[in-house]
């Protein structure tokens, strides 16, 4: 007896599916692997931080400093260390009616510059915490605010307050739209807490000391 082509279609096409998500899913972790090896071995510019840029990095809580015409106050400054050499920080700032982090990270003498502020993770288009919980990584692309973030790297590290003894186990993964401007972070910590940022890239000219 022949099966009907529409049966043979109902029992083989969930398999397929099924095979498809599971290759995707592969390769999205190969990746991932593959740029934690790329990390270990990532060059240093030899260039020298400018004045503007070491001042940044030498900035203390309590101080102010000025963007988008705004005066903000540094209230706390929580510090990232990556391995090998590699450190990032978020400065948290308050400016009376609204919370950002500038974020800065360093990478030798490379300084990389974002403004964020954080965002429900809920309002990110995908069931993300459930994709975290059943397959350890999220998905490979997002959306907030009818922007499309395409995934860029993973990192694990440690976090904690500036001058505290306690680090905190941390992954941070990171995304970024096409234009290169606009940048999405999940954040997941040791006890499985989960928080989302969204931002954009700044130059060290954008900002400056109060």
């Amino acid at each position: 007896m022949r099966i009907p082509t529409a049966n043979i279609f109902c029992i083989f096409m969930p398999n397929l599916v099924k095979r498809r998500k599971l290759y995707g899913r592969f390769l999205f972790i190969l990746q991932l692997y593959f740029m934690r090896i790329t990390n270990l071995f990532r060059k240093k510019s030899q260039h020298a931080l400018s004045l503007e840029e070491s001042n940044i990095l030498t900035i203390e809580a309590n101080k102010k400093i000025i963007f988008d015409t705004c005066s903000w106050t540094i209230k706390k400054i929580i510090e990232y260390n990556w391995g090998e050499l590699l450190v990032s920080y978020d400065y948290i700032l308050d400016n009376g009616s609204e919370l950002k982090y500038l974020g800065v990270e360093q990478n030798g003498n490379n300084l990389l510059l974002s403004i964020k502020k954080d965002i429900n993770i809920e309002l990110i288009d995908s069931n993300v915490k459930s994709e975290i919980i059943s397959n350890e990584v999220p998905p490979r692309i997002l959306h907030f605010n009818g922007i499309q973030f395409l995934f860029d790297r993973e990192s694990i590290g440690k976090s904690r307050l500036e001058h505290s003894s306690d680090w905190t186990n941390l992954t941070v993964w990171e995304y970024i739209d096409k234009s290169k401007k606009n940048v999405l972070t999940i954040e997941q910590y040791s006890d499985k807490e989960i928080f989302s940022s969204v931002g954009t890239i700044i130059s060290i000219n954008e900002i400056s000391l109060d």
